[in-house]
C-alpha cells in the first residue's frame, strides 16, 4: 500500500480530480493492475508494436520486475534480452532488481546493464525491454537511438522519470548549455515540460507503484507482413532469401544479382530509421 504524490496539473491536463491526490491499493487492486499490465503485453506481442511505459514511486522496481517475469512468461521464454541503462553513479536500482528477479528464477544471464557514457554499444543490438534510469534525465540522443533498439512486441520503460518536471534535467549536454555568464541554475525546463507533454500519447502508460495512473489498451489488428516465395531461378541459394523477414527484404537481396559477372560494383541500400534493414 502507498500514497500517491501530487501530480503537475499543468503536465496533465486530461486527468481528472480523483486521479489526482491520496489513493491506496490493496492486494485486489494489485491484483488488477497485475492483469492490466499481461493484457498490455500480449497486445504488444500480438501486433508486433513496442510500447512505452514511466515507472515511478516506492514500488517502481517491484512492478519492472514483474513486467520483465510476464514478459519473458508470455513469449514462452528463451533467450530474452533486457538492457538496464543508467548513469553508474549508483548502482542500488540495478541491483535491487536483480535481486528482485532473481528470487522469481528468472534467468539473470539475460539482463545486460550499461551506463548512458557507454550506450554506443548497445547500437546495432535488438532488445526484448529496455529500460532507462530518469532519475538524473537523460541526453536526447540517447532517448531517441536507444529506443530504436527495441524489437516489436517489445517494452521500453523510463524508470523513476519526474512528471512534474520543474527544474531541467543532470546530464553532461545541460552542463554544456549553460556559458558565461550564465551558470546551470539560468536553465530553463523548456525540453524537459516539453517531453512530459509527448507522453500523453494514448500508447504509453504511466504507473506510480501498483497503481495506473494513464494506461489503456489500443486493440490493434494482428501484425501480419507479407512475405513473396523466393525466385525460382536466381544465383542466390534459396537458404539465404528465406532469412529476409518482409517482401522489401527480398527484393533487396535480389539486387546483388546485378553484380554478377562483375569484378566491381556498388549497390547503395537507403533504408528509413529503425529495425527493418535487410538483413546483410
Amino acid at each position: 500500500m502507498f500514497a500517491i504524490v501530487f501530480y503537475c496539473w499543468k503536465s496533465f491536463p486530461n486527468l481528472r480530480c480523483c486521479d489526482v491526490g491520496v489513493r491506496l491499493v490493496d492486494a485486489e487492486g494489485k491484483l488488477g493492475v497485475e492483469r492490466a499490465l499481461a493484457n498490455l503485453i500480449k497486445e504488444a506481442i500480438r501486433a508486433f508494436h513496442r510500447r512505452l511505459l514511466v515507472v515511478f514511486g516506492r514500488e517502481a522496481l517491484d512492478v519492472i520486475a514483474y513486467v520483465i517475469l510476464r514478459h519473458y512468461v508470455l513469449k514462452g521464454g528463451g533467450d530474452e534480452k533486457v538492457v538496464f541503462v543508467d548513469w553508474g553513479e549508483d548502482e542500488t536500482a540495478y541491483n535491487k532488481l536483480i535481486e528482485k528477479l532473481g528470487e522469481e528464477a528468472y534467468p539473470i544471464g539475460n539482463v545486460r546493464h550499461y551506463t548512458y557514457e557507454d550506450t554506443h554499444r548497445i547500437m546495432g543490438t535488438t532488445n526484448d525491454i529496455l529500460i532507462l534510469d530518469m532519475g538524473k534525465g537523460a541526453r536526447p540522443n540517447d532517448i531517441g537511438r536507444l529506443i530504436e533498439t527495441v524489437k516489436g512486441g517489445g517494452l521500453a520503460i523510463l524508470y523513476n522519470l519526474d512528471l512534474k518536471a520543474e527544474k531541467p534535467w543532470n546530464t553532461s549536454v545541460h552542463r554544456k548549455l549553460a556559458s558565461p555568464p550564465y551558470a546551470e541554475s539560468d536553465l530553463k525546463n523548456r525540453f524537459e515540460r516539453f517531453f512530459v507533454r509527448k507522453l500523453e500519447n494514448p500508447s504509453v502508460w504511466i504507473l506510480e507503484g501498483w497503481r495506473i495512473v494513464k494506461g489503456k489498451l489500443l486493440n490493434p489488428s494482428r501484425a501480419k507482413r507479407e512475405k513473396s516465395a523466393p525466385p525460382r531461378k536466381s544465383k542466390i541459394p534459396e537458404q539465404i532469401f528465406r532469412l529476409a523477414l518482409t517482401r522489401e527484404q527480398m527484393e533487396a537481396l535480389r539486387t546483388f544479382e546485378l553484380l554478377a559477372g562483375k569484378k566491381r560494383g556498388i549497390i547503395v541500400f537507403i533504408s528509413d530509421r529503425g529495425r527493418g534493414n535487410p538483413p546483410f
